[in-house]
């Protein structure tokens, strides 16, 4: 595509973005699902390693992979939103996922989100399973996808394709987290609070969706993102799994000390959020 055709085009997609952002807001749940749909139909094509390539040679990121990026959170909000949401009502362009159980829902997401053009075999697409594929995944699209899962009560699936996705990370990008996090120094605490919910629903959906932005750094956001995904799993996903030793063991992974990136201040922080989370169950 040319850079003649790829203006207009990204131009009209931002503008059905802006518009399905701002219809699912007021849940008008229709014109949400036209503007999506001529947003996605629109944008033009952008290669999922676009934004990692941009990170690593220090470039802006480009406006056509952050606006992917936001369509991909987007949609996946919207399509968990309405799936909860009793009675279904008739949605244009998004009836057939609609119509899938919560598990297969998720995971037909996920095959989208991760597909690859050569491979073939659809159940093997379907396994949230760590891969190249995955690792090229902005995180906070993994996080969206996780919240997707707890809200049709699939938070089995919410914690595969959390791991699948830190399972996925590649050297280089820990590289890049590294560096920033070098940057970002004592001041770990104001930029990088503890939240239990890896971004609510809302914020890590569409308060960051609603007005298209791209980030001035993106390596920050990228460490962000990531730590919120660290958030939801230990302290939200695994605990809802009962799971509070491999909760407390995975966050003492994540520090410094073990060989992690994860300030070991915050890694402190988190434990002891954990162990007062299992407290307070057993009182």
């Amino acid at each position: 595509m040319n850079g003649s055709t790829s203006q207009p085009s990204t131009t009209s997609a931002r503008k059905h973005y802006n518009s399905a952002s701002r219809s699912f807001l007021v849940r008008d749940y229709n014109s949400t699902a036209s503007s999506l749909h001529s947003a996605l139909s629109s944008l033009p094509p952008s290669p999922p390693h676009q934004w990692i390539e941009s990170l690593l040679d220090s470039a802006p990121i480009s406006l056509e992979a952050e606006l992917k990026r936001k369509l991909d959170i987007l949609q996946i909000t919207f399509l968990a939103t309405v799936h909860s949401s009793s009675p279904l009502s008739p949605t244009p362009h998004f009836d057939k996922p609609l119509q899938l159980p919560p598990d297969e829902l998720i995971k037909s997401l996920w095959t989208s989100l991760i597909n690859d053009d050569s491979t073939k075999d659809k159940e093997e697409e379907e396994e949230i399973l760590p891969t190249s594929q995955v690792s090229l995944l902005h995180p906070s699209i993994a996080t969206s996808l996780c919240l997707a899962a707890i809200k049709l009560e699939q938070p089995k699936l919410a914690r595969s394709v959390a791991e699948a996705w830190i399972g996925s990370v590649s050297e280089e990008l820990e590289k890049i987290v590294w560096e920033e996090i070098q940057e970002i120094g004592l001041d770990w605490e104001g930029e990088l609070p503890l939240d239990g919910m890896g971004g609510a629903q809302g914020s890590t959906g569409m308060n960051g969706s609603s007005i298209l932005k791209v980030p001035d750094n993106g390596r920050r956001q990228l460490v962000k993102s990531w730590i919120r995904l660290l958030d939801l799993l230990v302290l939200h996903i695994l605990p809802s799994l009962d799971e509070w030793d491999a909760a407390g063991d995975f966050v003492r992974l994540q520090s410094v000390e073990n060989g992690g990136w994860v300030p070991d201040q915050r890694v402190e922080v988190s434990s002891l959020c954990v162990h007062a989370f299992f407290a307070r169950l057993l009182d």
